[in-house]
């Protein structure tokens, strides 16, 4: 690494992130055992990520790992199975429906805001990998106890072909055509265009990320570091960009790439992992030109932003969140927060949070013990297996003191030589007592773990056990496990699929410069009165997950109930707008849209529509506006009077609608 003198902007930024890892990781370290002893566990690997050779009863031979039989590391893989089926049913609860996460209106004007935020947010969170980021973080909570995402916009510009028009060589601007065809004729060019331009969302790995230790839940935390690596390449092209340190990157890219976060004072920060490799590991990828790096975003103390505005222009204030990232213990970025409300670009899932720190349990984690008690019932079943199928026998001391050690540890179908009459060796009859033992304590045992975990399996449903009653079975064990799963997803519905929603509604109105974008991405062709940028995200609509609201049942059934009592008053049904009634019914209710382009709201021609129809005997023109109970207005000469006795004066209903007939 070249030499040179390190600013006292870097040394503070560096001293302030060293010692906030330092604090998380004291609350993190202890975990770590834990974590990786799950993470074997849902691989289905006998031993640990960190070399523990954990040891299984019933080993014969030496001591040395290489006298065992390969039977006594087997694995169960209740562990995977039962995380994978929590994961399927919470994805299908969670995310089974197009809008899981949903603005809601606050109040009745801001119905329209709330249609339009809840489709570009929709379309935010279904950019390509989004949809995978949350399975991930799904399934690290259910693995670690927790599951950590960041929510960035990201703009990626990549050299790529296109069909590019030619210019006319005389008529400035136009192209040339085909003659045949009279289609404008292109070449293919390799230009610079951007190839993603949205709102992206990136599973956090739990060994690179620290949390605030001093937080019980997410929204309490107030700072965030993560580690991660970056080319040569892109240091580059950020130096260029006003949001970054040019004099940082400049210095960063005169030193070697090596992979790792090393800083002024300290010859040992943590290293950089990369899928949990070694600095050995990583040491070739100096030649590759990647850098490894820390990001910081939260809040920091006056001194220390006192010390990272010393010396320059752009300055950072305290009393905000900001986002400080280092590389080879050199600043290259010091900039506020570019989240609308300044907080954290990100958010978690945890299945079982414990209230005392930010950590959860996960489902492996409460079944650790089940697990190796059910790995060493796996192993008796095995040798019970083995045991049944091998004859055994019965040998006279005569055959030397190494035979029995031999047969104990012998291979199928492996010949021995012994001296002496075939007579001297007896088998014994089979006995498979053993094998139904191990077998019924396996059974139990992996039926404990999946209760444990909620995870009760809809396949064990499907085995015929009773003849008609198998799919009676079958309905009851789907049904129990989908009413566990569904008592996991409550808290992530209403807790932490909202800040999702959030978050991608602040990306867009913090990088959309006009509203012509919004409207290419909720697919509107013209604008609307409302503007997406007067709508807060605070006081007009609220973000909530999709179990939260009525299903497309519950509205309609809400809908009608509604109606039933507007028409049950004659004032009320007079006073009622049908128009929009309608159109709102079946936006929401029947999910139909542009409705009213297709209502008439002149009452004259829906009457001679009518007429035309041969429902003239039921309905007439409202010459004086209004609505009787009969869909019309009668005339003011057939109206009854006191004066004439009940009796009604001029033509009927009936009469006047056939003369207009």
């Amino acid at each position: 690494m070249a030499e040179f003198v390190f600013r006292s902007r870097d040394k503070a930024a560096l001293n302030w992130i060293d010692d906030c890892i330092q604090q998380d990781d004291a609350v993190r370290k202890p975990l770590e055992p834990q974590w990786w002893e799950n993470w074997a566990n849902y691989r289905v690997e006998s031993i640990g990520g960190q070399g523990d050779s954990k040891r299984y009863p019933l080993s014969t031979g030496s001591a040395s790992q290489g006298d065992l039989s390969p039977i006594n590391f087997l694995k169960s893989p209740e562990g995977h199975q039962g995380i994978n089926t929590i994961r399927a049913l919470l994805l299908a609860g969670l995310y089974g429906t197009r809008d899981y996460v949903q603005a809601d209106p606050v109040g009745d004007e801001d119905v329209e805001k709330a249609k339009k935020v809840s489709r570009l947010v929709m379309f935010g969170l279904e950019r390509p990998g989004n949809f995978r980021t949350n399975w991930e973080t799904l399934g690290d909570s259910l693995i670690f106890g927790l599951g950590s995402y960041s929510a960035r916009w990201k703009r990626t510009d990549r050299l790529v072909p296109r069909r590019m028009p030619v210019p006319h060589p005389t008529n400035e601007g136009e192209f040339l055509k085909d003659p045949n065809t009279g289609s404008v004729m292109t070449v293919l060019e390799m230009v610079m265009q951007p190839i993603h331009d949205d709102p992206t969302l990136e599973t956090d790995d739990l060994f690179d990320t620290w949390f605030d230790s001093s937080a019980n839940r997410f929204d309490q935390v107030k700072h965030k570091v993560v580690r991660f690596k970056i080319r040569d390449e892109e240091l580059k092209t950020l130096k260029n960009d006003k949001d970054w340190d040019a004099d940082g990157i400049g210095r960063v890219l005169e030193s070697e790439p090596g992979g790792s976060a090393v800083g002024p004072d300290a010859e040992s920060h943590p290293k950089l992992i990369t899928e949990n490799l070694t600095q050995e590991d990583v040491k070739d990828v100096a030649k590759y030109g990647y850098y490894g790096g820390w990001m910081f975003e939260g809040m920091i103390p006056k001194e220390v932003a006192d010390e990272i505005n010393e010396g320059t222009t752009r300055k950072i204030d305290h009393l905000g969140a900001v986002v400080l990232r280092m590389v080879n213990g050199i600043l290259i970025q010091a900039i506020q927060s570019p989240q609308r409300n300044g907080q954290i670009q990100g958010g978690t899932i945890t299945i079982l949070p414990t209230g005392r720190g930010l950590y959860g349990l996960s489902p492996l984690t409460v079944v650790r013990y089940l697990l190796d008690v059910n790995d060493t019932q796996l192993i008796l079943t095995v040798q019970a297996m083995i045991e049944a199928v091998y004859q055994n026998y019965l040998v006279g001391g005569g055959l030397g003191p190494n035979f029995a050690h031999q047969l104990e540890t012998r291979q199928p179908r492996e010949v021995f030589t012994m001296e002496g009459e075939v007579t001297d060796v007896s088998p014994l009859p089979k006995d498979y007592t053993g094998l139904q033992i191990a077998s019924g304590a396996l059974n139990l045992i992996s039926q404990t773990i999946r209760n444990a975990m909620n995870a009760r399996d809809p396949i064990a449903g499907v085995q015929r056990q009773s003849g008609e009653q198998t799919a009676t079975e079958s309905n009851l064990v789907a049904s129990a496990a989908l009413q566990n799963t569904d008592q996991l997803a409550v808290l992530i519905e209403r807790d932490e699929l909202p800040p999702q929603g959030r978050l991608i509604n602040d990306l867009y109105y913090v990088n959309l410069e006009d509203e012509g974008k919004v409207f290419r991405r909720v697919g509107d062709l013209e604008t609307t009165p409302v503007n997406y940028f007067d709508i807060d995200a605070v006081t007009d609509i609220n973000f909530v997950g999709a179990r939260s609201l009525l299903s497309k049942q519950g509205k309609s059934n809400a809908f009608r109930d509604f109606t039933q009592m507007i028409l049950s008053n004659p004032f009320t049904a007079a006073a009622m707008d049908w128009h929009g009634f309608i159109a709102r019914f079946g936006d929401e209710v029947f999910d139909v849209k542009g409705l009213e382009q297709f209502m008439i709201t002149d009452p004259d021609e829906v009457v001679a529509r009518m007429q035309a129809a041969g429902l003239a005997n039921t309905v007439q023109p409202a010459s004086n506006g209004g609505a009787g109970s009969s869909g019309g207005s009668p005339q003011a000469k057939t109206r009854r009077t006191p004066s004439s006795g009940g009796k009604s004066g001029g033509n009927t209903s009936a009469q006047s609608a056939g003369e207009a007939t």
